[in-house]
Order: structure tokens, then sequence, then C-alpha cells
């Protein structure tokens, strides 16, 4: 792939994407803006580098992050902060480019804008090597869009439940990471009674998984552990047809005893969670969500009294990112046969097999390696 077309293609794209070429400035106590100034661009690190190692060898060790290029950060010592970097190195064989993107996450405003960014980037490629131009995307970057499809019912929330719109607390352990394949046909197993989506039964395991694993690596007691769900708007606020780039999610919060996550993995204890879990999710009607919205928007609204009352033991995070684009971008000689973007992925066609990027402890990940129902539902691929 030539290399010029590939560059001209990129800030091309960027042209789609103008906040990627901002500064962050804060504009208030708790808050900070991308502040984009026309005569001084904050233009994102775009530079290609060559790398000796050979794809095959890659390949041959499942893609273990161990053999690709040391020096894939594109992040140096460098005093400018700038929004997002990329870093294109060609691998040596067939013909095959690793694409490093770092962000900050402001920069890309939620998980489903680096698919768009690169998919945009794949066509403007493509029409520089075919000379076809592509065609013009219609992307909406008001920030404040999901305020103005908010409807006018508001739903009732407790006290309790405000916490649910303010998401998770950041571990400070050290962390690390197996990407695995989950075979689906085993979730058609259900105990029969109301059909539970495979989403609701995924976030089950993880659950129960992670508390299993985190009571096993801390070896103490633990009185109680939180799953968060966040949930795209764009459908349940019928904003489907703008191709947003921004970040309408809304994180909801099941709190359950730790003993059920730490319970032994079987249909009823994954029902009983999946069950909590299908109920929340229902609960994301749109006058929930214009509730939730009020309640940010207040101005007696403060992260710090949110944050402060999320005193849980053991958190679990979900993502579902199996509906974004990962696997159609092509810049001119076909789509991409691998991809580790994201945490969470669906396999490439013609597989219906989920990949899950588990991340944890190193201890708690050693338990989850060893967990005897894992072992059975899933494959390390590495």
């Amino acid at each position: 792939m030539p290399a010029r077309e590939l560059e001209e293609a990129f800030y091309r794209t960027l042209v789609h994407f103008p906040h990627m070429a901002g500064y962050l400035k804060q504009t208030g106590y708790d808050t900070m803006d991308i502040i984009v100034d026309k005569t001084k661009l904050n233009l994102p690190d775009y530079r290609e580098s060559q790398s000796d190692i050979h794809y095959q060898d890659i390949e041959s060790a499942n893609f273990d992050p161990a053999t690709w290029p040391s020096d894939l950060s594109p992040v140096g010592n460098i005093a400018l902060i700038r929004l997002a970097n990329f870093h294109v190195v060609p691998i040596e064989g067939e013909q095959r480019y690793y694409y490093f993107i770092q962000t900050s996450t402001v920069a890309l405003l939620t998980r489903t804008v680096p698919a768009e960014v690169l998919n945009r980037w794949a066509e403007e490629t493509r029409a520089l090597l075919t000379g076809v131009p592509a065609k013009l995307p219609n992307y909406c970057l008001d920030d404040r869009i999901t305020l103005k499809y908010l409807p006018n019912e508001r739903a009732e929330i407790g006290d309790d439940s405000r916490g649910k719109v303010m998401g998770y607390v950041s571990s400070k352990q050290p962390l690390r990471t197996h990407l695995f394949r989950l075979r689906l046909e085993l979730l058609e197993h259900v105990p029969p009674g109301t059909r539970l989506s495979d989403h609701d039964i995924l976030c089950a395991i993880g659950y129960k998984l992670n508390g299993q694993a985190s009571y096993d690596a801390a070896n103490k007691n633990q009185s109680n552990h939180y799953i968060l769900l966040p949930f795209s708007l764009r459908h349940r606020l019928g904003m489907e047809h703008l191709n947003c780039i921004g970040n309408p999610l809304l994180g909801m919060v099941e709190v359950l005893p730790v003993g059920h996550a730490q319970s032994l993995i079987t249909n009823q204890s994954l029902a009983e969670v999946a069950s909590r879990i299908r109920k929340t999710t229902d609960s994301v009607t749109p006058a929930a969500v214009g509730t939730a919205m009020d309640i940010m928007e207040a101005d007696t609204c403060d992260i710090g009294t949110f944050l402060s009352g999320m005193t849980f033991d053991v958190q679990s995070i979900t993502s579902d990112l199996t509906r974004i684009k990962l696997y159609d971008a092509d810049f001119g000689s076909g789509v991409q046969a691998f991809s580790t973007l994201f945490s969470c992925l669906p396999s490439p066609p013609s597989s219906t097999d989920c990949i899950v990027f588990f991340t944890n402890s190193p201890d708690a990940m050693d338990s989850i390696l060893n967990n005897r129902f894992w072992k059975d539902f899933a494959t390390v691929i590495f």
C-alpha cells in the first residue's frame, strides 16, 4: 500500500473529525471542553516506521502482543499534549500493516468512534487508489444532541439509584489481559421460562466469574458487588439516523450481595443474575433517560458526591461492542483478517463466536483461567 496515499487519506479523514485537532481547556470547576483554534491546530501526530518482524512469526504465536513491534506506541517524551496519535507500521510479508492509535477519551468521545475513523480512513485510501471519489459522510458533531431527543415524560428515580448514572471507580491494581473465544451455541441451553438475550447471559457469566476471581485473589470476606451496564441511547431515543459522533451512553448499576458472585456457576444462578440484568435493561426507557439527564445537567450535581457513595468491594464493568462495524474497513486490499482495537469483539466472518478481552489483576486472572465453568465455556487465544 503506497505510503503517500495512506497519509493523504488520513488527513482527508481528519477533516470529518475536527475535534481531534483541538486542545483541552478547563471551562468550569469540573468541566473541560475541546477548543479548536483554526489559526493554531493541534493536529494528531502521524508517522510511519518500518519493522523487520515477519507476519508469519506473529501469526504462529496466535497474535501474542509480545511478538508485536516494540515501538508501536506513538507517544514519547513530548511537551505538547495531542488528543490523538497515529502510527502505521508495515509488517514483513503479505503487505500487512499495524495501525496503532492512542487517543484521549474526549478525543474519540465514544468507543464507536475509532471504528468510524478507521472505516473513513479506509474509504479515503481506497478512493485515492481507485480514482473513485468516496461518498461524503454525514456525521453529527453536536455534543448536546442527546438532550434535544429527550422526551417530555420523566420517570421517578430513587436516591439509591442516582449513583447508577455515574459509572464506576477505576481499579488501581496492575492489570493483565487474555483474549477468549466463546461458543455461542452453549447459550441456547437455557432453562425453560423467559428467554434471556445472549447479552444478559454473558454479563451474568462475567459478573460471577469476576466475583469468584476477586474473592480468590483478595482471600477475604467482601460484602457487595456491583455490575455496571452501559446502554447506548441512540436507538432508545430515536437517534440512529444521526450517525452521532458523541457519547450517548447511560450507565446502570445492578448491586447484588457479593456471596452471589462467589457461589458456583450453575444454570439457576446464571438465570437469577441474568434476570436482574434483563430487568435493568428494560428499565432504560426514554422517560428514565430523561430523568437521569436532568440529574446530570442540574447545577447542584456534583460528580464527587456520586463517586463517594460508590463504595463497593467488587466492581464488574461490561461493554457490548458486537454491533460496531469493526471488520468493514477496506484500505484497497480487502478487509482486515484480524483486529484488536477493542476489548470485546465479534469474530471475523464467517464465525458466529464472540471474542472477549478479559482484564483483571494477575491473581484474579489466574483464578479465571482455572475456573472449571470458564474453561469449558471459552477457549484461550492468548
